[in-house]
């Protein structure tokens, strides 16, 4: 009986050729790829360490205090979000004014505007906005301001963003 046994196991090897090898072999790096995409996590929340904060015209908002970073993307120093993966992503950010003032927030993606957020108030108030867009790895991403503005900082204002699926 285990010479039968032997006899049908090599009929069956037998039977795979090395296409067959090789296109398993192919489909297995594709579905670890997938994978590893999969398991991908960037998210990130920027805030200012003073209650009480400002930034200056044209130029990026260093939003001071990242109380949550994962993946290391944004950078605290500079203001910026550098996407680690291409993908899917969502950013969001909120302008809490402090008295009067007319806000203007944008954000950029690459230095090219490709949202505008922009309230006149003659009290405190809030101002949020959120897209959700394509990036390619090493797309920079943050927010500018095109006026001096002082503002409520700590946990009223804020930046964040996140990866929905990495491709």
């Amino acid at each position: 009986m285990a010479i039968g046994l032997l006899v049908l196991l090599v009929l069956m090897v037998s039977k795979v050729d090395a296409d067959d090898v090789s296109y398993l072999q192919k489909e297995t790096t594709a579905l670890k790829l997938k994978i590893d995409l999969l398991s991908k996590r960037v998210f990130f929340k920027a805030t200012f360490q003073d209650p009480i904060a400002s930034c200056k015209g044209d130029q990026a908002v260093i939003f001071d205090s990242a109380q949550t970073n994962v993946g290391n993307a944004y950078s605290s120093t500079s203001g910026v979000f550098t996407a680690p993966f291409r993908g899917d992503y969502v950013f969001a950010y909120q302008t809490f004014s402090y008295g009067g003032a007319d806000i203007s927030w944008d954000l950029y993606i690459n230095d090219q505007m490709a949202l505008r957020a922009r309230s006149r108030t003659s009290d405190d108030t809030s101002n949020e906005s959120v897209l959700p867009v394509t990036l390619q790895a090493g797309d920079r991403v943050y927010v500018k301001s095109h006026l001096d503005l002082t503002f409520y900082g700590r946990n009223h204002s804020f930046f964040a963003g996140w990866l929905v699926t990495a491709f």
